[in-house]
């Protein structure tokens, strides 16, 4: 099977990717087009609180049949964001100086149960675990004794209270990356991104939809296991002067995306805009994804750290992207380059 002399992609893969071969061939990405009818249209969903709540009490029942002394807390502020195949936070409070063990234990128990996409994440006693129920197709972020879920979803909320379009616009860019397959967090965005890019998106508007809400002279701070966090949240308020509609905003979505610097920019919604690499000092590591991609020798076709870097809210230490499957970036740039067109 022959490959590009340019890019070394072979045909299976030109075909699966044409649009991000071009663009890699001839050195540039394509530009947004002002023509709206140029972008799908989304369906938006209704959140589900049933299912939601029927899952959550199975899942309840199951954790503590071998958990007697474990507490699972529905968090209620991530309600408004679950759409049809979406996302809903709970919190599990559990004992015991192995947390590591004890949370590949619950893993190995959800497997079990015919889950999917079960996967770990996590430092010390705060773990992560994310998984998505074949049955509803809901999926799960379960944060273990790990405060700052809830802080995150909570950071949500406030958001959504500025102005409605921000809710709005997230579950229609959550649906559009579920219908084409690039939203999974293991390999590359999950929805903790999507809410992150959507939010910096809103706040670097010429005429801003949303204020930064983790600004201001006042902090509040939170100590978890000997670490200090920062979850500082001013009360929602609403910005006058925007009045696109949310057809525009997600075609300018899409646009701003598809143009981002990522070689020189690092998404921090809690500085209000992005911040420069350099002083970030995040920068972008090898293998890139088309040589990860091109590497035999690289399994997993595992990109370097910080490719696509983007900061977490509450933790400035913390990129919550950090490494991308290649074929998720190159699906990624397919999507984007084929909605601008």
């Amino acid at each position: 099977m022959s490959s590009c002399e340019v890019t070394g992609l072979n045909e299976e893969q030109q075909k699966r990717w044409p649009l991000t071969h071009k663009s890699l061939s001839i050195g540039k990405q394509e530009t947004l087009k002002e023509n709206a009818k140029s972008i799908e249209t989304i369906n938006l969903g209704k959140t589900n609180t049933k299912d939601v709540h029927s899952l959550f009490k199975h899942l309840n029942k199951l954790i503590t049949r071998i958990l007697p002394n474990a507490q699972l807390e529905l968090i209620d502020s991530s309600l408004a964001f679950v759409v049809p195949d979406g996302e809903f936070g709970v919190s599990l409070s559990i004992d015991g100086d192995d947390i590591k063990r004890t949370s590949r234990r619950i893993c190995g128990l959800l497997k079990d149960r015919d889950m999917e996409n079960v996967h770990t994440s996590g430092a010390g006693n705060r773990r992560r675990i994310t998984f998505r129920d074949c049955r509803s197709g809901l999926n799960v972020n379960m944060g273990i004794n790990d405060p700052i879920t809830k802080h995150e979803y909570d950071l949500l909320k406030s958001y959504s209270e500025c102005d409605q379009r921000f809710t709005q616009l997230l579950n229609a860019v959550t649906e559009w990356s579920i219908r084409r397959d690039i939203n999974n967090r293991i390999s590359g965005f999950g929805n903790d991104t999507w809410q992150s890019l959507v939010i910096q998106y809103l706040q670097t508007l010429d005429s801003p939809v949303l204020p930064n809400l983790q600004s201001g002279e006042s902090r509040e701070t939170l100590e978890i296991s000997g670490r200090v966090f920062d979850i500082t949240k001013s009360e929602p308020s609403t910005l006058a002067g925007n009045d696109d509609s949310l057809e525009s905003l997600f075609c300018g979505f899409i646009g701003w995306l598809n143009s981002f610097e990522w070689d020189s920019s690092v998404i921090s919604i809690r500085n209000g805009e992005p911040i420069e690499r350099d002083a970030k000092g995040w920068q972008a590591q090898e293998p890139t994804p088309l040589k990860a991609l091109l590497d035999s020798k690289n399994r997993n076709a595992t990109s370097g750290n910080h490719r696509m870097a983007i900061e977490s809210a509450f933790d400035q230490t913390h990129d919550i992207v950090n490494t991308l499957d290649a074929r998720f970036w190159f699906d990624l740039i397919e999507n984007l380059t084929r909605a601008v067109q």
